[in-house]
């Protein structure tokens, strides 16, 4: 044993010279090499699900799972690539995790009201509207 660990041997005309072993490369070094990709497609995913929610008709059915199912769950990978690209620092990341974020807000629906944050002086009070439609599964009949 050395102080690097165990090696191993080989012997030849009477002398030990220690065999290479090969190279194994740090989980530090294969994370900072496929964490850029990870987050490109991460955020191309992001990016195809805003233009099909936009775009493509609502009959079409995987708009009907970005437009009706837990938007939540496309943000959860973030928990994972935001601190990883900013403990090792990668600016191509930060890049794509940018586009992603753009995204996530567009599919989930963030909304400035500009309009009625720039008027001034205007009628200030709001109504609000609530139109309800029980129809007790399809019972409803209309005359």
């Amino acid at each position: 044993m050395s102080d690097l660990g165990p090696r191993r041997y080989r012997i030849v005309n009477g002398a030990a010279s220690p065999i290479e072993t090969g190279t194994r490369w740090p989980v530090s070094r294969i994370v900072r090499l496929n964490l850029p990709v990870i987050c490109w497609v991460y955020s191309a995913s992001l990016l195809g699900f805003y233009l099909a929610a936009s775009f493509l008709p609502v009959e079409f059915w995987p708009v009907h799972l970005v437009l009706y199912g837990p938007r939540w769950i496309a943000a959860l990978p973030l928990i994972l690539l935001v601190p990883l690209a900013a403990w090792l620092r990668l600016r191509w990341s930060a890049l794509a995790l940018g586009v992603a974020l753009i995204s996530f807000i567009g599919i989930s629906g963030f909304n400035v009201p500009w309009k009625s944050l720039l008027t001034t002086g205007v009628d200030s009070s709001q109504t609000l509207r609530v139109l309800t439609c029980n129809v007790q599964g399809r019972d409803l009949k209309i005359r």
